[in-house]
């Protein structure tokens, strides 16, 4: 359980990074960009370890992973949230630039 807090933890001090020192006006998908990869790793990398190393939970696919993880209401889903919430705030401040050019 402590590689799903690292790889929160590690998504939301990128994602913070890029809200705060990226200028998002020059430049907006590049702040995109980074973020979604490296959001997508990290939820990712919680739905796999949610359900454990055997060889039939690793062949499910990730959408029954995903399943099971809100179904069990742990500490998984909070960090699911968590990386959502915050892949959330940087794309919104990434289009907002995007939306007044236009």
């Amino acid at each position: 359980m402590q590689e799903h807090f690292w790889f929160t933890a590690m998504t939301i001090s990128v994602n913070a990074f890029l809200l705060t020192h990226v200028d998002a006006a020059a430049n907006p998908w590049t702040a995109m960009i980074i973020s979604t990869v490296t959001s997508f790793y990290a939820a990712h990398v919680v739905i796999e370890r949610s359900r454990g190393n055997s060889a039939e939970a690793r062949s499910r696919s990730v959408a029954s992973q995903l399943r099971f993880v809100v179904n069990e209401k742990s500490g998984s889903l909070f960090y699911l949230l968590l990386i959502y919430i915050s892949w959330t705030a940087v794309v919104c401040s990434s289009i907002w630039p995007l939306a007044r050019r236009s």
